[in-house]
C-alpha cells in the first residue's frame, strides 16, 4: 500500500510527464489540446499501477511469519502494550489495525498527552470510538494552554463515558489550572467511578480548586481521592464512602483541608500528607483526633494536627513517615517491639530507611534517615526496646558496623532470624560504609553472644546473583546458628569449611528475609502523569 506521500509523488511524477509529452498527444486538426484526456489516461493508469503496487505488497506481508500469527494472539500481544504503543502497533499494517481495532476492551484505558497545539477535539473523539465510548480509565494531561480545552471537556462530560469510567486522572499546566474549563471533567454524574487523581504538572502552581459539586453529588462507588497540589472548596461535601484520601506533593500542609476530610469521611482508612513544610502548630476548633489504620505523613514534628493524629495511631494501624525531627520515634509506642527492617534507599545516598512492627499489630516506619543516625539509634540506650525482637532485617554494612559496638552484647535475647541483605551494587563501593565480606576487618568478626537459630543472606535490589565464600560465611556465622537460608547467594570454596551443625537451605524466590509486605506496602510518594504509556497530541 502506498503511503500518502508515495501517492503524491507518483502523482507529481505522472503531471510532469503529462507536460513534456503533450506536444505530442490529444491535439486535434485545429491543435488544441485536450487537458481532460491527459488527465483520464494517467489516472487510468496511475490506478492500474497503484492496485498493482497494493496486491504485490499485501501479498508480501501475507508472507511475513509476524502476519501468520492467528487474531487471538495478535490481541494478546496488545493486551501487554501501553496505550501509545497500541496506537502505534494499530499503524502498521492494515490487518494489524482490522485486528487490534476489533477489540474494544483493548483501547478501554485511554492515556492523552495533549503536549501542544493540534486536534485535541479529533484524537478525544478518535480515542471514545475505538473503545465504543465505555472506557475503564481515562488519563489526560493538559500541558499547553489551548483553545480546545473546552471543546474536549464538553466531549468528554456531555458523552456517556462517564457513566462507565472507573478513574479518572487529569494533570493541569499553570494556564489551564487558573481557569475553569476543565471543571466539566469533574462535575458530571459518575456512577461507575472508583478512583479519581487531579494533579497540577508543576508544584510552583498556585493549588487551583476542585469544584464543590464534585460530580454533581453521583458518585456512589468511588473510594480513592488523590489530590497532587490541589485543594478543594470548603466546606467539604460529605462523602462517607471514601476510604482513601492523599494530599501529594504540597508546600504547605494543608491542615484546614485535612481537618474537613477526616470530618466529611467518617469511615476514612487510609490517610496520606506530603508536603515539604510541616510545622503548623494549628489545631482547628472541635478537632477530635481519630485512630487511622494507615497513616503516611511526608514530614512530621510533634505538635498540631498531624500530631495529634499519630498519637491517636497507636495500634492495629501503620505509621509511615518521610522525614521525622524525632528519630527515635519509630521505637516508641509499642508494647513490645517484635521485627525490625533497615532497607537502603539508595546505596549512594547514605539515607536508609527503618520499619519497625509491634505485637498490637502496629507499624511504624520512617524513611531518608541518615545512615549514621540510624546506627547511633541502635547503639545508644534506645536499643534496651529492641531487646525482645524477634526478626531482625538490614543491609551488611550495617551490620558490620553494629558488631563493633556494645548492641548485641547480651542484650538481644528473643532473636528468632537474622536477615542480612548484599547486592552486588553495594559490594562494588569503595565506600563510604564498610562491607560484611570484603573487609578482613569484619569478614572474622563473630558475634559470639547472638544467639540467633536462623540466618538469612539474601541478595537485595538485583536480579544478580552475590557470590560468597563458605570459609568467610563461616567465620562470621554466630556459633548458636543452627540453618542457613540462601536468598540470590552462591558459596564458593570448600563445603568442608562450613561446620556440620549447620543445615545450608536455597530459598526460591529470592525474598528479602519476610520484609516483601512491607517493600510491597510502601508506595510511591509522588503521583506522576504515566508519559511512556500515553499517545501525545
Amino acid at each position: 500500500m502506498l503511503s500518502d506521500t508515495q501517492q503524491r509523488e507518483f502523482a507529481d511524477l505522472t503531471l510532469a510527464f503529462a507536460k513534456r509529452v503533450s506536444c505530442d498527444m490529444a491535439h486535434d486538426s485545429n491543435g488544441v489540446l485536450y487537458d481532460y484526456e491527459v488527465r483520464l489516461f494517467f489516472n487510468s493508469m496511475r490506478y492500474a499501477l497503484t492496485t498493482a503496487m497494493n496486491d504485490f505488497a499485501r501479498e508480501r506481508n501475507t508472507r511475513l511469519p509476524v502476519n501468520k500469527l492467528p487474531p487471538e494472539v495478535l490481541l494478546l500481544m496488545g493486551s501487554f502494550l501501553p496505550y501509545g504503543a497500541l496506537d502505534a502497533a494499530a499503524q502498521t499494517c492494515r490487518r494489524w489495525c482490522t485486528i487490534l481495532r476489533s477489540d474494544a476492551s483493548l483501547w478501554a484505558d485511554i492515556v492523552l498527552d495533549f503536549d501542544g497545539p493540534g486536534s485535541w477535539r479529533s484524537a478525544t473523539r478518535n480515542a471514545l470510538e475505538r473503545c465504543q465510548s465505555k472506557p475503564r480509565s481515562l488519563v489526560i494531561r493538559l500541558s499547553y494552554s489551548w483553545y480546545e480545552t473546552s471543546a474536549v471537556s464538553a466531549l468528554i462530560s456531555e458523552s456517556s463515558i462517564m457513566q462507565h469510567l472507573d478513574h479518572l486522572g487529569i494533570w493541569l499546566c499553570k494556564d489551564i489550572a487558573a481557569k475553569k474549563d476543565w471543571h466539566p471533567l469533574v462535575t458530571s454524574p459518575a456512577p461507575a467511578l472508583r478512583t479519581l487523581l487531579v494533579g497540577t504538572i508543576s508544584n510552583d502552581t498556585p493549588p487551583p480548586l476542585l469544584p464543590s459539586n464534585l460530580f454533581a453529588g453521583n458518585c456512589p462507588k468511588l473510594y480513592s481521592i488523590w489530590l497532587s497540589n490541589v485543594l478543594f472548596t470548603n466546606p467539604f461535601t460529605p462523602m462517607p464512602q471514601i476510604l482513601d484520601f492523599a494530599f501529594l506533593d504540597f508546600k504547605d500542609a494543608p491542615i484546614t483541608e485535612v481537618s474537613a476530610v477526616l470530618d466529611a469521611c467518617p469511615d476514612l482508612v487510609s490517610l496520606t500528607v506530603d508536603a515539604s513544610e510541616s510545622c503548623s502548630d494549628y489545631i482547628p476548633p472541635l478537632f477530635v483526633p481519630r485512630p487511622i489504620p494507615f497513616l503516611r505523613l511526608g514530614f512530621w514534628v510533634p505538635y498540631g494536627i498531624l500530631h495529634e493524629l499519630v498519637q491517636a495511631s497507636t495500634s492495629n494501624c501503620e505509621l509511615r513517615i518521610r522525614k521525622s525531627g524525632i528519630i527515635q520515634l519509630p521505637l516508641t509506642g509499642f508494647r513490645r517491639i517484635e521485627r525490625v527492617h533497615v532497607l537502603f534507599d539508595d546505596a549512594g545516598a547514605g539515607t536508609a530507611s527503618l520499619i519497625v512492627q509491634g505485637d498490637d499489630n502496629c507499624v511504624k516506619s520512617v524513611e531518608e534517615m541518615s545512615f549514621r543516625k540510624l546506627v547511633d539509634l541502635f547503639s545508644d540506650g534506645s536499643a534496651l526496646r529492641l531487646c525482645n525482637m524477634t526478626h531482625l532485617s538490614l543491609p551488611d554494612s550495617m551490620w558490620a558496623i553494629l558488631l563493633s559496638t556494645t548492641f548485641l552484647d547480651g542484650d538481644v535475647v528473643c532473636l528468632q532470624s537474622l536477615t542480612v541483605g548484599l547486592s552486588n551494587k553495594l559490594l562494588e563501593l569503595p565506600g563510604p560504609f564498610p562491607r560484611l565480606f570484603t573487609s578482613s576487618e569484619h569478614s572474622t568478626t563473630r558475634a559470639y553472644n547472638l544467639r540467633v537459630p536462623i540466618v538469612r543472606l539474601s541478595a537485595w535490589g538485583s536480579s544478580d546473583s552475590v557470590d560468597l565464600s563458605i570459609e568467610a560465611v563461616a567465620a562470621w556465622l554466630p556459633t548458636s546458628t543452627t540453618r542457613l537460608l540462601l536468598s540470590g547467594v552462591n558459596l564458593t570454596g570448600s563445603k568442608s569449611a562450613m561446620p556440620d551443625s549447620i543445615i545450608v537451605e536455597k530459598e526460591f524466590p529470592w525474598c528479602s528475609g519476610g520484609n516483601e509486605r512491607y517493600l510491597q506496602w510502601r508506595p510511591a510518594w509522588y503521583a506522576e502523569f504515566p508519559r511512556s504509556e500515553a499517545l501525545v497530541v
